[in-house]
């Protein structure tokens, strides 16, 4: 598929964004929109930084703070508390020892 006919280019989800926006959509339909769309995180913030001119801490807040958004909020919530659990076990075992992995 070209760039052009790809429905997951930027510029056409960005083109998409501000046509929406003119026929009279608001912002947080639009952001939820493009959740529709199952866009990763960081593709949905760089549209939004596109369509809107918003910054990019300004784009991942209105991410944030949509409803529809939820679900990966809830993901990445789990995966950091998994990394905190991680490099906590990782900080003991360097205090308790050499640092290695016990074997088994």
């Amino acid at each position: 598929m070209t760039p052009a006919k790809d429905p997951h280019s930027l510029d056409r989800l960005i083109d998409e964004c501000r046509a929406r926006r003119r026929t009279g959509a608001d912002e947080a339909s639009l952001v939820a929109w493009l959740h529709t769309r199952k866009l990763p995180l960081f593709k949905a913030v760089r549209v939004l930084m596109g369509a809107f001119g918003w910054s990019a801490g300004e784009a991942a807040h209105r991410i944030h703070s949509n409803p529809a958004w939820a679900d990966s909020r809830a993901l990445w919530g789990s995966l950091r508390e998994a990394l905190e659990a991680i490099e906590a076990a990782s900080a003991e075992d360097a205090a308790s020892g050499d640092g290695k992995a016990p074997e088994d």
